[in-house]
């Protein structure tokens, strides 16, 4: 099997993602978390996930460009309202 290093698979995580429609914030985050995952021995988040993210912004249930909004926050939570993107 061939190996590849976090970085290259950031990259190219970033980059399917952007193809998809992602801006590169969403793109860059997104990627960095997947990877961490897979990295960090949780591979079940990680990039497994990548063509389900790909569908779900191909058939309109993830907002690829959308931004997360703190809705109110607390000194012990906040509420965030995600805008369907990932």
């Amino acid at each position: 099997m061939p190996t590849i290093t976090a970085e290259k698979l950031r990259s190219l995580t970033s980059r399917i993602l952007v193809a998809s429609g992602a801006d590169e914030e969403n793109a860059r985050r997104v990627a960095h978390a997947v990877v961490l995952s897979d990295w960090s021995g949780v591979a079940t988040h990680g990039v497994f996930h990548l063509p389900g993210y790909v569908e779900d912004v191909r058939d309109g249930g993830t907002v690829p460009r959308a931004k997360p909004e703190t809705v109110s926050e607390t000194p012990s939570y906040a509420l965030v309202r995600g805008n369907w993107t990932y």
